[in-house]
């Protein structure tokens, strides 16, 4: 695996955008109906920062945004162009509960935000309760789209029904069986999801040991991530950013572009895979 890929049909890509764009501003128009509509963060957003945002339509790479930091969003999210971040994915280390009760859950909250949680959760600070209900609405936005997905919602997803056994399984289902829910979870969510640039739905994740064994070559790596490092994150969840986007865009070279800020996917800046969220 390398770094060159196919670029898509001019056509189809432009296509695409135009039709994001389009409905931004069609529901902009219908802005007057009750403000509980489901774009309606997204709509406000566009009014507010969209400006000349547009302007980045003609970026050569239009593959789908995947946010795989909590911070990353939150510090970049403003930036995003307004067609990009309507059609973005989220992958973060929350649970889904966290968001639609962040008061009861404030502490979870700011573990995760670590370094940045007092400028975040400040209760005398106007500013920071604005900026932390504003992530807040961008998250459940997402959430509501089906474009977020929380990393720590596990056993959420083994209660579904996302893993179980069986007696006669191969090898490489057995060690399929080794990964946790939330792989899992993702990659048959991921599969359902319409991708404009290849006109097809995304590939499922290479979840499979057998995979990474034989087809990934470390020296290529993208995001110089070591196969060790991708059965750790299969595995037991490191939540690494890194082996995260390696994980992403092995399956969807052509369609996802997996990310940590929107400023370092356009500069092509990456991190290093000991990075955690």
């Amino acid at each position: 695996m390398g770094n060159n890929q196919s670029p898509a049909p001019k056509s189809t890509v432009d296509q695409s955008n135009h039709s994001q764009i389009s409905h931004i501003k069609k529901s902009s128009k219908s802005s007057t109906k009750k403000l509980n509509s489901g774009d309606n963060f997204i709509i406000k957003f566009h009014k507010t920062y969209g400006g000349n945002q547009l302007d980045d339509i003609a970026l050569s790479d239009k593959r789908r945004i995947v946010f795989v930091s909590l911070i990353g969003l939150f510090k970049s999210y403003k930036q995003c162009p307004s067609h990009i971040l309507y059609t973005s994915l989220l992958v973060l280390p929350l649970k889904k509960k966290w968001i639609y009760n962040p008061n009861r859950y404030q502490k979870e909250l700011q573990q995760q935000f670590k370094g940045m949680a007092d400028d975040i959760f400040n209760k005398n600070d106007k500013h920071s309760k604005e900026k932390r209900v504003d992530f807040i609405r961008l998250l459940q936005w997402k959430d509501r789209q089906g474009f977020a997905f929380w990393m720590l919602d596990g056993e959420e997803y083994s209660k579904n029904g996302e893993h179980g056994t069986n007696s006669k399984q191969t090898e490489n289902e057995m060690n399929i069986n080794l990964v946790t829910p939330f792989w899992k979870y993702f990659s048959n969510k991921l599969a359902s999801i319409y991708d404009p640039v290849t006109d097809k739905k995304c590939n499922p994740l290479h979840l499979d040991e057998a995979y990474w064994r034989h087809s990934f070559d470390e020296r290529l790596s993208k995001y110089k991530t070591s196969r060790k490092s991708i059965f750790m994150e299969l595995y037991i969840l490191t939540m690494k950013y890194a082996t995260i986007q390696q994980i992403i865009y092995s399956s969807n070279p052509e369609s996802l572009n997996p990310i940590i800020t929107y400023d370092r996917s356009i500069l092509g800046v990456n991190n290093n895979d000991d990075e955690k969220e």
